[in-house]
C-alpha cells in the first residue's frame, strides 16, 4: 500500500528496498515506515483528504470551464487518465483494507508466539532444567536431544531478544539454560564479568539468580504442600462416593491436594467409572484420568446406578478399561513416595497393583488410607483388617494389603466407621447443595432418600441374604435406627419408609480424603502402630475413641467444602457464559466496524463517481490546464 500512496503522493516517498536506496534519506526511511504504521482510519482519512483535494480542485476547474467553454474539449482528452486513476485509487482503498487486516492478524500471531516463546525460556531458567538434564558437553553433561535442543534454543533466543541483554550475559543466559546447574555455570560467567569491570551486567545477572532462586523455592514450597492423591472409589453404591468427589473439587482448589487419577471398583465397574468422569468433568475437573477396575469380588449394590442414564453429565468417553495400566503409568511418572492411595472402596485393584510390582509400589508410594477398620491388637503385632464393609468385599485382599504394607515399610492410615460415626452431616446439606443450581447436587439431592431407603431395606434382610448387596450383619435395623434416625424407627420394617426420620449422614469417605491431606491433621487424634520402625496410625479404634478431636470444627469444615466443590460447577459455567458473553460483544464490535468501513467504502465509491463524472467533463477541457491541476492538487 505505501508504494500505491507514492503513486499517487509524491510528498510520501517509497520504501527504501536496499541500504543504498535507503541511504541518501535516512529521513526518507523514518517518514516511509511511519507512514507504514498508520491506522485504518489514518489510512481512509489520508485517502479521504486526497479525494477532497481532487475534488476540490476539479470543482474549480468546473466553474472554469463554466466561464469558458473554449476549454472544455480540450480537458476532455484526459477522461481516459482520470478514471484510471479513480480505479487506482479505489483499489488501493480495498488494498489498505487488507493490509491492515493482514497486519493485525500476524501481530497478534508474532505476539503471542513471542510470549509463549518467552514464557518457556523464563519457565526453563527458573526450573533449572530439573525436569529435563539435558546438557551441552561443554559442561560435563550428556548430550542434548536435537529436537528438544533447538526448541530450548528458540525459546533462550526469544528470551534474549526480549531484554536486549548484552553480548556476554546473553551468552552466560543461554549457557545456564542448557545446564542442571545454572547457577554454577551464571557464577562463573559473572566472574570473568566481574574481572572485565563491566558492573551493570553483573548486577543484572545477580538479579537473574535471586529470580532463580526465588522461584525454585517457591515453586519447591507448593510441590511439598499439595497431596498427590490417587483414589479407588466405587461411585453409585452409596452417594459419599460422589460427595467425596465434591469435597475432591474443593481440596483441589485450595492447593491441598492434586488429582492423580480416580479407579472405580465394583461390578459394572465400567458405569462407575462414567459417573466419576461425568462427575468430575462437571465439577471442573476434566482432566483427571479415570480408569475402570476389577469387580472388587462383589457386585455391589447396582440399584443406585438403575437411574443413571437420566443423568446427562454421564460421561461414555474418555474411560479407560485397564485400570492397572494407569496406576502403573502414574507411579512411573511420579516422584519417589509421592504418591497417597485414598481407598474407599474394595481393596482388590490396590492389592492386584502391590502384588504385580511390590518394587514400584514401595519406591513411589508415600502412604496408603484405606476407609475400613482394623481388629485389636497389642504393639508390636500386625494389624488385620476387621468385618468393616470394605474389607469385607475380597477378604483375602483386604488381608494381603494390610500384611504387605506393613511388611514392606508403606505406612498404613486407616479411618474407621467410628470417625464418621461421631461427626454426622445434617440432612438439609442436600438441600442446600441443590439450591446453588448445581446439576450434581440436584442429582446428589434426588438420589439421596432412594439411597437410603434401599440401605434401610438391606438392614433389614436376614443374614445371607443376596439382597443385603455385601452389607455386614452387624448393620442390621438396630444399627440403622443408631446410627441415622437417633433410635427411632424400630417399629418399623423393611416395607416401610424411613426417610421421615432420617436426622443425619455418616461422611465415611470424604473424612479418610480429609485424613490423607498432612495440613488438616489437627481434626484427628491418631492412634499410633509402630512396625519395623515405621508407623502405621488408626483414626477410630472404638465407640469412645473416635480419634475425631472436635467433630464441630470438622462438620464445618466438610460443609463449608462440600458447598464450595459444589459450586466448582456454577463459577465454571459463570466462566463460560462470560466467555460466551465477551465473544459476542467482541463480534458484535466486530460486525459494527464492518459496517463502519462498508459506510466510509460507500462514501469513498459516491465521491469517486462524483470525481469520475467531473472528470468527464473536465477531460474536454484544456490539457495543459488539467496537468495544472493535478500537479497543485499533488503538491497540497
Amino acid at each position: 500500500p505505501s508504494r500505491v500512496f507514492h503513486t499517487l503522493s509524491p510528498s510520501l516517498p517509497p520504501r527504501a528496498s536496499s541500504p543504498a536506496a535507503a541511504a541518501p534519506g535516512r529521513k526518507s526511511e523514518s517518514r516511509s515506515s511511519i507512514y507504514d504504521s498508520r491506522s485504518l482510519t489514518e489510512r481512509a482519512e489520508f485517502l479521504a483528504s486526497k479525494l477532497l483535494v481532487l475534488r476540490a480542485a476539479w470543482m474549480s476547474a468546473t466553474m472554469t470551464h463554466v466561464s469558458g467553454q473554449e476549454r472544455l474539449p480540450e480537458l476532455r482528452t484526459k477522461k481516459a487518465g482520470i478514471e484510471a486513476m479513480c480505479s487506482f485509487l479505489n483499489k488501493a482503498v480495498l488494498r489498505c483494507i487488507a493490509s491492515t487486516a493482514k497486519c493485525t492478524a500476524n501481530c497478534a500471531a508474532s505476539t503471542a508466539s513471542s510470549a509463549a516463546a518467552c514464557a518457556a525460556a523464563c519457565a526453563t531458567a527458573a526450573d533449572g532444567a530439573k525436569s529435563e538434564p539435558l546438557q551441552m558437553q561443554q559442561f560435563g553433561q550428556r548430550e542434548v536431544v536435537p529436537e528438544t535442543r533447538r526448541m530450548r534454543s528458540r525459546a533462550a533466543m526469544e528470551f534474549l531478544a526480549l531484554h536486549r541483554l548484552p553480548q556476554k550475559l546473553s551468552q552466560a543466559v543461554n549457557a545456564a539454560l542448557f545446564t542442571d546447574s545454572p547457577e554454577s555455570v551464571i557464577a562463573s560467567h559473572m566472574s570473568q564479568l566481574a574481572a572485565d569491570k563491566e558492573d551493570s551486567s553483573v548486577m543484572r545477572i545477580q538479579a537473574l539468580i535471586r529470580g532463580l532462586s526465588a522461584r525454585r523455592r517457591f515453586r519447591q514450597l507448593m510441590t511439598s504442600s499439595v497431596t498427590n492423591v490417587l483414589m479407588l472409589m466405587d461411585p453409585g453404591q452409596d452417594l459419599d462416593d460422589e460427595m467425596t468427589l465434591v469435597l475432591l473439587r474443593a481440596l483441589v482448589e485450595r492447593e491441598l491436594v492434586r488429582v492423580l487419577g480416580v479407579v472405580t471398583t465394583l461390578e459394572p465397574a465400567t458405569m462407575r467409572a462414567q459417573l466419576a468422569h461425568g462427575t468430575l468433568c462437571k465439577l471442573g475437573l476434566p482432566l483427571v484420568p479415570v480408569a475402570a477396575g476389577s469387580d472388587g469380588g462383589s457386585s455391589g449394590d447396582t440399584h443406585g446406578l438403575k437411574n443413571v442414564d437420566y443423568v446427562d453429565y454421564v460421561r461414555r468417553e474418555y474411560v479407560s478399561t485397564d485400570a492397572s495400566e494407569m496406576m502403573t503409568n502414574i507411579m512411573n511418572g511420579a516422584r519417589d513416595l509421592s504418591i497417597t492411595f485414598v481407598v474407599v472402596a474394595s481393596l482388590r485393584d490396590v492389592a492386584n497393583q502391590l502384588k504385580h510390582d511390590h518394587a514400584l509400589f514401595k519406591k513411589k508410594v508415600k502412604e496408603v488410607v484405606i476407609m475400613g477398620g482394623v481388629l485389636p491388637c497389642e504393639p508390636g503385632e500386625l494389624l488385620e483388617p476387621d468385618t468393616a464393609h470394605n474389607n469385607q468385599f475380597d477378604r483375602e485382599s483386604a488381608e494381603f494389603l494390610y500384611t504387605q504394607c506393613q511388611v514392606l515399610g508403606i505406612p498404613l492410615l486407616v479411618v474407621s466407621r467410628f470417625a464418621a460415626y461421631s461427626c454426622q452431616l445434617p440432612r438439609s446439606i442436600y438441600d442446600d447443595m441443590a439450591a446453588t443450581g448445581s446439576i450434581v447436587g440436584e442429582h446428589l439431592k434426588n438420589m439421596q432418600a432412594q439411597s437410603i431407603e434401599r440401605l434401610w431395606r438391606r438392614s433389614n434382610e436376614p443374614e445371607g441374604s443376596a439382597l443385603r448387596a455385601g452389607l455386614p450383619m452387624r448393620c442390621d435395623k438396630n444399627w440403622f435406627c443408631d446410627t441415622f434416625c437417633l433410635g427411632r424407627g424400630r417399629d418399623r420394617d423393611g416395607t416401610q419408609a424411613i426417610w421421615d426420620l432420617i436426622q443425619g449422614f455418616n461422611m465415611y469417605d470424604p473424612i479418610s480424603l480429609v485424613a490423607a491431606v498432612p495440613q488438616l491433621k489437627q481434626f484427628f487424634e491418631f492412634e499410633s502402630h509402630v512396625i519395623d520402625g515405621v508407623t502405621h496410625r488408626i483414626i477410630g479404634k472404638s465407640k469412645e475413641q473416635t480419634g475425631i478431636r472436635e467433630p464441630e470444627k470438622l462438620r464445618d469444615f466438610l460443609y463449608k467444602g462440600f458447598m464450595d466443590g459444589i459450586q466448582g460447577e456454577i463459577v465454571k459455567e459463570q466462566q463460560r457464559r462470560e466467555l460466551l458473553e465477551r465473544q459476542r460483544r467482541q463480534l458484535q464490535t466486530c460486525v459494527r466496524a464492518i459496517a463502519a468501513l462498508k459506510r466510509s467504502n460507500h462514501i469513498l465509491l459516491s465521491e469517486l463517481e462524483s470525481m469520475h463524472s467531473i472528470a468527464q467533463e473536465l477531460t474536454k477541457e484544456n490539457p495543459e490546464e488539467y496537468h495544472r491541476i493535478v500537479e497543485a492538487a499533488s503538491a497540497r
